[in-house]
């Protein structure tokens, strides 16, 4: 598979262990992009398509917390992981208001972060291939005619069901 066909992955930590352990894990099956800070880390996703983002909260200058409302905000299609060292319940009740995929603690083993990127792309597919359903029906509910023609088809494959 060529780079461009792999998910990417943005890894945001300030601490150089956590970000290269994190990086050599997830590079022979993801693309994946690294930031030192949260500001690097926005620059980058506006540059970037980036599929999902490992995000540490304890960071200095912009605070991993502020980074994930922004990602939330400007890029609501990106999946969000925080792994961070710092875990308490009020940062994971934030993450879960944020719509986080996973939260994981330092220190971090590679069968968990493998498991968090595959449930967060997996969420990812199943979100898009909703988004892309709906606004399909909405373009034929929406038309009369189609929507009409739709329910005959509804109806008429009932029948054939003996329903």
């Amino acid at each position: 598979m060529s780079e461009s066909q792999l998910a990417t992955v943005l890894i945001v930590d300030d601490e150089r262990g956590p970000r290269e352990s994190l990086r050599m894990i997830l590079t022979p099956t993801h693309r994946v992009l690294c930031a030192k800070t949260g500001s690097e880390a926005l620059e980058l996703l506006d540059r970037e398509p980036v599929d999902v983002v490992t995000l540490d909260l304890n960071m200095p200058g912009l605070a991993g917390d502020e980074v994930m409302r922004t990602v939330r905000e400007k890029h609501p299609h990106v999946e969000i992981i925080v792994i961070t060292g710092c875990a308490t319940l009020a940062s994971a009740q934030e993450g879960i208001r944020f719509g986080i995929c996973d939260y994981l603690q330092k220190p971090f083993d590679v069968v968990q972060v493998m498991g968090a990127v595959t449930r967060a792309l997996a969420r990812r597919k199943a979100r898009t291939g909703l988004v892309s359903f709906l606004e399909a029906l909405g373009d034929v509910v929406g038309r009369e005619a189609d929507a009409a023609a739709l329910l005959e088809e509804v109806q008429r494959s009932q029948k054939l069901r003996g329903r």
